[in-house]
């Protein structure tokens, strides 16, 4: 009788579960999904819902007739990545296309989606929209985040302290430095021949080097890595040695002692010119003042004559 019971209490727990569509690893109660026994298989519909935790970056552009729209994702994590190219006409005969790095891909819809996981996924991607009437491109710069030096070309004279600074809109994982050696990078360290001193500001990343000489002219590189990639800079510091430095200034003071000699002897070729025909002028005024008054005199004389010959 007790055996009878038993089967007939199984059975009705089976019914039971069979009409509720109840699943091993499922709750009604709070709509959520637990994770199966290792000899379950488990449902792909439910498997997506344990995947919600998984980085989503969505953008979103307008196109427009007048200019090419464009817009810069930054990724530094493993994400998914969402673009959306917008248009405000609906017309059924339009198309959409995509390219990345200017090569064709496969999606002929508004949006396209594809997973970051590293610097191959770094790339140029352009919607354009084509209708009967009109074209319209926009485009995404998806990118992990590029490193920004204040100065690309740094000069300096020996014995002098250089300071080579990096700066990376968002905060790395880690900072590096390398300097090229023989066509190949060579990293440096604090430890680097105790000239060196690497300090780190959060996404700034400064390298200091120490009584400078002549073979320390050279490209230097910094490093950020993220998780998804590597990304860097270069930097490129001239030193000068004494002579180096002061052959401007020897350059400046020639040409300025040159400029003045050239005033100096066109001033002294045009002044003679100017005081000789000043004295011309002088010489010929006065001998026309002197045959004037002998002019005068030979008259007055002329004139007694005759009146003491009348007398």
């Amino acid at each position: 009788m007790s055996n009878a019971r038993v089967t007939h209490s199984i059975s009705t727990i089976y019914l039971l579960l069979l009409c509720c569509q109840v699943h091993p690893g499922y709750t009604s109660s709070d709509n959520t999904y637990e994770t199966p026994s290792p000899n379950h298989t488990p449902i792909p519909e439910l498997q997506d819902k344990a995947n919600t935790n998984q980085i989503v970056v969505q953008k979103n552009i307008v196109l427009s007739e007048s200019e090419n729209v464009s817009s810069i994702v930054n990724i530094t994590v493993a994400t998914r990545v969402v673009l959306s190219c917008n248009v405000n006409e609906k017309n059924l005969a339009s198309t959409f296309s995509w390219k990345k790095a200017g090569k064709n891909i496969d999606n002929s819809i508004e949006s396209y989606q594809f997973q970051f996981q590293n610097n191959s996924d770094a790339a140029s991607y352009s919607c354009t929209y084509s209708s009967d009437s009109k074209t319209m491109v926009g485009t995404f710069v998806v990118q992990i985040p590029p490193i920004s030096v204040k100065d690309e070309k740094v000069s300096r004279s020996t014995g002098d302290l250089a300071n080579l600074t990096c700066e990376s809109e968002v905060l790395p994982l880690n900072w590096a430095w390398s300097k090229d050696i023989n066509g190949s990078k060579v990293d440096l360290s604090n430890d680097t021949d105790g000239q060196y001193s690497i300090q780190i500001h959060g996404n700034k990343s400064s390298l200091l080097i120490k009584n400078l000489v002549a073979n320390d002219s050279n490209y230097y590189h910094c490093h950020a890595t993220y998780e998804v990639g590597i990304v860097g800079n270069k930097i490129f510091l001239r030193v000068h040695n004494f002579i180096d430095a002061i052959i401007p200034f020897v350059f400046i003071v020639g040409e300025v002692l040159i400029l003045v000699a050239i005033i100096l002897v066109c001033e002294w070729k045009t002044k003679p010119k100017g005081d000789s025909a000043v004295n011309g002028t002088e010489t010929e005024k006065f001998h026309e003042k002197v045959s004037t008054q002998e002019a005068l005199d030979s008259n007055e004389n002329g004139t007694r004559h005759r009146k003491s010959e009348a007398q």
